[in-house]
Formats: C-alpha cells, sequence, structure tokens
C-alpha cells in the first residue's frame, strides 16, 4: 500500500465550471490505453464496468482512452475507435453508465498518425500517414515501414482536409449519442502532435516550416470542430516536454511553438470560443526539464495537468491552489483505486498498481480493484 496525504482542504474538492458541465470535484480519470477492444475496434463489455468504478463519486470528470476516429490500425495494441456505428453503440452504453453515476465524460479521438502500424495499414491497402514523406518518429518505425514496403507518406492539403473532416465528424457524432465533450488528442507522438516538430515536419507549404504553420492543423481541428458542436465541448492535449522512447522531441523551437499555439487558444477564448479545458501534461521528474507554469501566463481558462502527480500530493496541492481553475488528472493510481477521489479526500492509502495487467485483455487489473468500504469488510 502507498500512503496517501490530506487533500481534503484544497481546491481539489472544489466546483469548477468545464466547458457545459459543473465538476463536484477536480480529480479527473487521465486518458489511458488499457488494451480491451476486439479486433473490430468495439469497446468490450467490461469498458463499462471499468468507467463507471471510476465515476461513481458525483460530479467526476472521466476522459477515456484514445480513440482513432478512422480505420488505423496500431501495432501492439487494438485501440477503440469511434468510426462505425457498432462503435458508436459501445461507447453510447459507457457513457449511459458513467451519467447514471452524476458524473461527466469527455472522450479522446485520435489519429496515430507515425505510431501506426505500417504492416497491417499495407495488409489493408491504407497510407502510413505522417506530416512528411520517408519521416519517422522513431527506428523501429522505420524500419517496419520499409519491411512493409509502406514508407511514410507525406499527407497531401486535400487528405489534411479529410483528416480535419474526420475529427469532426467523430466529434458530432459522440455528442450525438451524449459525450459531454471530445479531447483533441495533440500529445505523446500522435500526428497532430507530429505536425508542431521541424524535425518530423519537413514540409515547405502552409502546414510546414514556420510556428504558425505548423500550428495551424491542430487550430483548424479545434476551430472547425469547436463550430460544428460549440466549442465549449472541445478541449486539447499537449506534451511539450515528451520523450518517444530514448528520443527527446525538445527543439530549440519548442517553447515559442506551444506558447503560439497556447496565445491562439487565449485569443479565441477573449472572442467568446473558450475550449472547455487545454490539458497539459507535465514532464517527467527525472529529465530534468523545468514544468508546464509558463502556460498559465498565457492561457486562463480551465487547464487539466497530469504527470507525476501520483508519488507527489504535496504537489497536487500546490499546483490545484496556485491556480483557482485547475483540475488534476490522475492515471495509473485512478487504475487500483477506483474511488481514489474518496481516498486523496480522507487520507486513505492507496493500493500500488500492477504494470503487468496494464494491457492485458480480461477482467484482471481492468475491473477487480476494490474500493476501499469493500475491501475494509
Amino acid at each position: 500500500m502507498v500512503q496517501s496525504y490530506n487533500l481534503r482542504d484544497t481546491n481539489l474538492f472544489k466546483p469548477l465550471k468545464v466547458g457545459d458541465v459543473t465538476l463536484l470535484n477536480r480529480v479527473a480519470l487521465a486518458p489511458m490505453t488499457r488494451n480491451r477492444s476486439d479486433e473490430d475496434f468495439v469497446p468490450n463489455e467490461l469498458a463499462s464496468i471499468y468507467y463507471s468504478q471510476r465515476s461513481k463519486r458525483p460530479g467526476t470528470l472521466v476522459i477515456s482512452e484514445g480513440t482513432i476516429i478512422s480505420l488505423e490500425p496500431a501495432g501492439m495494441f487494438v485501440p477503440p475507435g469511434v468510426f462505425t456505428p457498432k462503435q458508436l453503440k459501445a461507447w453510447e452504453g459507457i457513457l449511459k453508465a458513467v451519467h447514471a453515476n452524476g458524473s461527466f465524460m469527455f472522450i479522446q479521438i485520435c489519429a496515430l498518425g507515425g505510431l501506426a502500424d505500417p504492416a497491417k495499414l499495407a495488409s489493408k491497402g491504407l497510407k502510413f500517414s505522417a506530416p512528411s514523406d520517408d519521416v519517422y518518429i522513431d527506428a523501429q518505425q522505420e524500419q517496419l515501414a520499409k519491411e512493409s514496403g509502406n514508407l511514410a507518406h507525406g499527407l497531401t492539403t486535400t487528405e489534411i482536409k479529410g483528416l480535419v473532416n474526420d475529427f469532426v465528424t467523430s466529434a458530432k457524432n459522440l455528442v450525438e449519442i451524449g459525450a459531454d465533450g471530445v479531447e483533441i488528442h495533440g500529445a505523446n507522438g500522435f500526428l497532430l502532435f507530429e505536425f508542431l516538430y521541424s524535425s518530423l515536419n519537413k514540409r515547405t507549404d502552409e502546414y510546414g516550416g514556420s510556428i504558425e504553420n505548423r500550428a495551424r492543423l491542430i487550430l483548424e481541428v479545434i476551430d472547425n470542430v469547436g463550430e460544428a458542436i460549440g466549442y465549449s465541448k472541445v478541449s486539447l492535449r499537449l506534451s511539450p516536454y515528451y520523450i518517444h522512447g530514448d528520443r527527446d522531441f525538445f527543439e530549440p523551437s519548442t517553447i515559442a511553438v506551444y506558447s503560439y499555439l497556447v496565445s491562439e487558444l487565449e485569443s479565441r477564448r477573449l472572442q467568446g470560443k473558450e475550449i472547455a479545458y487545454l490539458h497539459i501534461i507535465e514532464p517527467r521528474t527525472q529529465d530534468n526539464f523545468e514544468d508546464n507554469n509558463w502556460i498559465l501566463q498565457i492561457y486562463k481558462g480551465v487547464i487539466i495537468r497530469a504527470g507525476n502527480y501520483t508519488d507527489d500530493h504535496e504537489k497536487a496541492s500546490r499546483d490545484v491552489d496556485s491556480y483557482d481553475k485547475t483540475v488534476i488528472a490522475y492515471g495509473r493510481i485512478f487504475i487500483s483505486n477506483p474511488d481514489l477521489a474518496n481516498r486523496l479526500e480522507n487520507d486513505l492509502p492507496l493500493h500500488k498498481y500492477n504494470r503487468d495487467t496494464f494491457f492485458t485483455p480480461g477482467p484482471t487489473g481492468y475491473i477487480d480493484y476494490p474500493d476501499y468500504k469493500t475491501e475494509s469488510n
């Protein structure tokens, strides 16, 4: 067991309006891949239980694992999708389970890009999408692409418009089945992330080169989805300090790129087009980066912060209290403590999580962690 830290008197347990909903606490479930979907990218029947368990406390925000907006197979994992009626039907059931608890759910939507499996794409006659031709996120992906004969394909401007439309269609469909909003995945090596980095984006058109051009695609997705479903139902996840394996993506222009992107979101906020929240991933403590506090100097809307909070509740207390529109998203520790908010509020011990079951199919390590009341009886 991991000993917790009393957070009862912090902003973590004060209400906050996020988009169109009002949270009753600020302990959010972070989006996490769990590999519990079938071969048709449909969440299995256990997913409703999993999300329901972690939203039992009324007024809680849960953010789904990344869901793909079109057919785009990954490698060893099978992500859920939101592009077929069967997939949407499964998500509708999950949303109903969360809403039955009086809680709220945003569905994270994404395009894998360079994280997709080029061989599986080739077997389905699909291209390996990227910002630029023959540029890869790592050596392993490059090797897989060359072995399969499906080299990275820089999206044409027409294909980019189709990608934006896929985001819009997915968002509209999700809101129609009851989602409280969508989270655009612009972090952690996914396709929208790739466009931000000069090491991955070698384009010479309006989507490459300058800082403004590299940020253009994300902003187009935000604007088009916002106009379709309302900006208050849109959110964005970013990871300025992302490290992929042993590759550090931090560039001399990284802070400038993200500062521009965030300033554009703030400009829209001031024009009445405020997104529900901006979700930022903290740098890992061992990576010797600073923190994301500089973003708070630019953006004045709701911020969700994720990363390094599991073992540092003092940091959670400091961050949630220093800026009064802050939500803290917990990941792995929320897996093993479905009643995490209650444990944090009441200074109850926390269960350790089991890494070995993060991605294994079935209920073990997914829906079999007890709440504190159950384990105490």
